[in-house]
């Protein structure tokens, strides 16, 4: 073996990468040993086509289809497709392929690498997912910096206020606010730079030919990484059509009763799990959700999600989803991502993992979230509904996740303060115990150097004895 070759097998067998090569016409001839621990396959088991083994079904022809093409120009490739880890979770990969050259320049082989890239095709998924619901809304929905400036401005906006998006993005949101209604302004400011949720409010807005309409707003905060609010999100219906403004305001009135059903079991004098399920309840009650739960991470092992609290028409904490590492199943997925993933489109929704139990139930919508407080991961919150999930929803579950976060991060650090407090208290109890025991027995040290009469002696011992022990000791002597 010439040291090329023996060195590049060495970085190989180091790499935390799955790397393998293959002949011309592409049966696998080496992997190496982070192949088998990624993939669950024994060597034996990946060499020739066993490797197929490990490439997502509906990504075989494809990817195939790339070697061919290469094959047949002798040059490098890439190719995404998902890569099955040996527990059976599929995550996206590139695969790096190089041909392998002999002295003349004939391709002998070919090597290759595939490198994880799931959580940036999801985050690129999900953010196309988002645009298009933005895009397609029939609601106005606006963007703003914490200054005013307007960042975001959808169709449903153009349609409702009457500016096309190049005449308004980078100007102030002002604009649309009527005389006599900037004091709103500075309240949406206030309660924005202290980082409360705005609560959904009706208000008219001027448009651009200066005619007033009447608008229900659901605004939310935009928070950077670090956690810090930014901007605002607002959606803006029209509420010219008084039906709709009726079926809005008993919406509105669910999710006020929503937001002080969990406030109310957040300042609880209960056990965090109790209030955990008090909320999980008042999700399905005020939501219409077919289930509601929540994890938070094992104390002992922040590795695990815990499933604390769930209701609906599932109210066991036991099975399957109990526990789930965290970057496991859609639950762990999310808290490893540390992203919402919302869908109104459950079936068909590659997250889902058994679409049969979904289809069998009616499942329709599905929302969840990491419980975030900064950037500190406390836990996950998700729901089930057999009905879409509107925009206003999606609005009040965010601030509802974002209250259960504070809740279970206030309780933590209260039971953590608990155990200090306990811990302090027994150390002192114990200083006073040996303080007594020892001022005790120098008093009858002092009497047995200064007292010669025998009874009194015994007197000064019984007493000191009960002082240490209770009176039952003292007793014994009194009745010898």
């Amino acid at each position: 073996m010439s040291r090329r070759p023996f060195a590049d097998r060495v970085v190989a067998e180091a790499l935390q990468q799955p790397v393998w090569t293959a002949r011309p016409d592409g049966t696998v001839d080496y992997v190496n040993p982070y192949w088998s621990v990624y993939t669950g396959l024994s060597l034996e088991a990946s060499l020739g086509e066993g490797w197929r083994d490990a490439v997502h079904p509906d990504d075989l022809a494809s990817f195939e289809t790339a070697v061919r093409a290469a094959s047949a120009e002798g040059d490098a490739f890439d190719v995404e497709h998902r890569f099955r880890r040996a527990d059976g979770d599929y995550r996206w990969h590139v695969a790096r392929v190089a041909p392998i050259h002999d002295a003349h320049g004939a391709v002998i082989g070919w090597a290759g690498m595939a490198i994880d890239i799931d959580g940036r095709w999801r985050a690129g998924r999900d953010a196309a997912r988002l645009a298009a619901i933005v895009e397609g809304s029939r609601e106005a929905i606006v963007g703003r910096a914490l200054d005013g400036t307007v960042t975001d401005w959808n169709p449903g906006a153009e349609r409702l206020y009457g500016y096309a998006a190049h005449e308004i993005l980078g100007r102030d949101i002002s604009l649309l606010i009527p005389p006599g209604l900037e004091d709103e302004l500075v309240s949406i400011r206030t309660w924005l730079e202290a980082g409360e949720p705005i609560p959904p409010f009706e208000t008219e807005r001027l448009r651009k030919d200066g005619t007033r309409v009447e608008v229900a707003i659901t605004m939310s905060p935009i928070r950077d990484r670090s956690g810090q609010v930014v901007g605002a999100s607002a959606i803006a219906r029209d509420l010219s059509d008084r039906a709709a403004v009726h079926s809005e305001r008993r919406e509105r009135e669910r999710q006020s009763a929503l937001v002080a059903a969990v406030g109310t079991a957040l300042t609880a004098s209960l056990p965090l799990p109790d209030q955990l399920r008090r909320c999980a309840e008042a999700l399905v009650a005020h939501l219409d959700v077919a289930f509601a739960r929540i994890w938070t991470l094992d104390e002992d092992d922040p590795g695990v999600l815990v499933l604390r609290a769930s209701a609906g028409m599932y109210t066991h904490l036991d099975g399957s989803h109990g526990r789930v590492p965290v970057g496991t199943l859609k639950i762990g997925r999310i808290a490893a991502l540390r992203q919402p993933h919302l869908t109104n489109a459950v079936l068909g929704d590659p997250e889902i993992s058994d679409q049969d139990w979904a289809a069998r139930e009616g499942m329709v919508a599905f929302a969840g979230y990491p419980l975030l407080t900064g950037d500190r991961l406390v836990g996950v919150m998700a729901v089930f509904a057999r009905q879409p999930l509107s925009e206003a929803v999606i609005g009040v579950l965010g601030s509802v996740t974002d209250a259960i976060a504070v809740g279970v991060d206030r309780a933590e650090t209260e039971a953590a303060r608990e155990i200090v407090l306990a811990r302090e208290r027994a150390a002192r109890e114990r200083a006073e115990a040996g303080a007594t025991t020892l001022a005790t027995v120098n008093r009858v040290g002092q009497l047995l150097t200064a007292q010669l009469d025998l009874g009194q002696l015994v007197q000064a011992v019984t007493d000191a004895a009960t002082d240490l022990t209770g009176a039952r000791f003292g007793a014994f002597f009194y009745n010898l």
